[in-house]
């Protein structure tokens, strides 16, 4: 709740953002059609409130866009999240100087796409700022982060199966590092 407070955000939303960070994503995949270029399957069926809050603040604020979709998309934060392809998108049509109009959404969105797009738009509540995109963008970060360490979980497993003991201390290091890196992202700024 501290965390929360100093960010400005909502405690409850938080908890829950941080809740589904820890768990594990073994449910349905996303089949939606995607964007040239991106995979169709996603880790979660729909958004976490942290991508709705993103895409809405990218949606309002050309600003956002222009700063924080590059690091979203080109730096791996959206790979695998159920907004993926239309964060791409957004930021194609970014880069190629379109404006994003609302009213223009059926011309650059498929449907699910479009559908979220316009909930986003509508979600009642003020409009998103610096801080909390910020907290947005870290909760996605201690995410990957996770993935990051559950892949190396199990790749240390097969490691210490096979015996494979130079291979073991390589990736016992690297998830060294990784836990080091991942209680800077968790510590309050």
């Amino acid at each position: 709740n501290r965390l929360a407070e100093r960010l400005k955000l909502d405690g409850k939303l938080l908890q829950e953002e941080l809740r589904r960070t820890t768990r594990t994503h073994a449910g349905p995949r996303d089949s939606r059609e995607a964007a040239p270029g991106v995979r169709a399957d996603t880790t979660a069926a729909k958004p976490t409130p942290a991508e709705r809050k993103l895409l809405r603040a990218f949606l309002e604020s050309r600003t956002f866009g222009d700063e924080f979709l590059p690091r979203l998309v080109e730096g791996g934060l959206a790979e695998g999240l159920a907004t993926e392809a239309t964060f791409r998108r957004l930021l194609e049509l970014r880069r190629a100087g379109e404006t994003l109009e609302l009213s223009r959404a059926s011309e650059w969105l498929d449907g699910s796409g479009q559908r979220l797009v316009y909930e986003c738009a509508m979600e009642p509540g003020e409009s998103p700022d610096l801080d909390l995109v910020e907290a947005c963008i870290q909760s996605l970060e201690i995410r990957k982060a996770d993935r990051a360490r559950e892949s190396l979980q199990s790749a240390i497993q097969a490691a210490e199966r096979a015996g494979d003991q130079r291979r073991l201390a390589e990736l016992l290091e690297a998830k060294t590092k990784l836990i080091k890196d991942m209680e800077k992202l968790r510590r309050p700024t």
